[in-house]
């Protein structure tokens, strides 16, 4: 793969997870019980309250890359298989930010 190549990937990853960051934070009064606001727990580290849900978009600019990746070299088999991995850690978290109950 060439460096231009992987300069667009780059820019396709950063690009969809900034959109979907945005449009989550535009949209934050939709899910504004997955705000973070908890503040006695153990991994809080913000004073205030924050939103929960920046995973999505880090997730959604790592699928965007490894499809371009995908679509441009022609094959990131073992990446895809790490990513399946993934999914039940991602969809846990997503679960904790929704529910505040997961410890």
């Amino acid at each position: 793969m060439s460096a231009a190549s992987l300069t667009w990937v780059c820019l396709l990853a950063g690009g969809s997870a900034f959109i979907v960051a945005l449009v989550l934070a535009g949209t934050g009064r939709r899910h504004a019980r997955a705000l973070d606001d908890t503040w006695n727990e153990p991994q809080k580290l913000h004073r205030t309250a924050v939103p929960g849900m920046g995973g999505i978009a880090m997730a959604a600019g790592v699928l965007a890359g490894a499809a371009a990746v995908q679509v441009l070299a022609g094959g990131v088999g073992a990446f895809w298989m790490l990513l399946v991995c993934m999914v039940p850690g991602f969809a846990w978290g997503l679960i904790e930010d929704l529910t505040k109950r997961g410890a």
